[in-house]
């Protein structure tokens, strides 16, 4: 039996009526043909809302799971599946998919780096893209679609970052303390030196009362 794949990637919204209207038309025109299907699905953090509505259906047509993710993906709401950890998902996906009977849905979105990278690799690869949120119109790449390069940062500079940060904090807060040990310092300097005043005051006016009374036995 032939076997054919459907690649879902992106983070574009859609309802769940949509999705599923548009891949059980595909699927039943593949099964009718003797074609057995492959869900695959590539993300790096989490699957997109539309991601997972993909996989409960495919769930519930029998049809198998791959799923293409990162060492710290997530797997909310999706059923069992086989597992590809990869540092690119996407492309790995597309290069698995490369040179087999394939298909990419995108859920679209003009900003989103995983529709633009998986047109991209399906571009290189020879893989037909369509939108899964606008009736599985065909996505016709432009000659010079190039995949985002994000900066990978190696482990232990990412642990340097971390505790630069927190040296940077450390550093913020025994500035706070002085300050405000200082704005302490000066307080107490003020209030000593209104105590003072006060008292002194208050011997000028108890030696001006003694005076006058001395004045007044005198005058008696």
């Amino acid at each position: 039996m032939d076997k054919y794949y459907v690649l879902v990637a992106g983070n574009g919204a859609t309802s769940r009526a949509n999705l599923e209207a548009l891949m059980e038309d595909y699927y039943y025109a593949q099964s009718s043909n003797g074609a057995n299907g492959t869900l695959v699905l590539a993300y790096s953090e989490r699957p997109s809302q539309g991601q997972t509505f993909a996989t409960q259906l495919a769930k519930d047509k029998g049809k198998d799971i791959l799923v293409f993710t990162t060492e710290s993906g997530k797997f909310d709401g999706i059923p069992s599946a086989s597992l590809n950890v990869s540092t690119n998902p996407i492309k790995n996906a597309v290069d698995h998919l490369k040179g087999l009977k394939a298909s990419t849905f995108l859920l679209w979105a003009d900003e989103d780096k995983d529709c633009q990278n998986a047109l991209a690799a399906c571009k290189d690869a020879e893989i037909p893209c369509y939108d899964l949120t606008e009736g599985l119109i065909p996505l016709n790449p432009a000659q010079d679609i190039k995949a985002t390069v994000e900066p990978t940062i190696p482990k232990q500079e990412k642990i340097e970052v971390e505790e630069e940060d927190e040296e940077d904090g450390e550093e913020e807060d025994d500035e706070e303390a002085d300050e405000d040990e200082e704005e302490s310092d000066v307080e107490e300097e003020e209030l000593d030196n209104l105590y003072f005043g006060i008292q002194a005051i208050a011997k000028i006016f108890a030696e001006a009362i003694v005076e006058e009374m001395k004045k007044g036995k005198e005058g008696v």
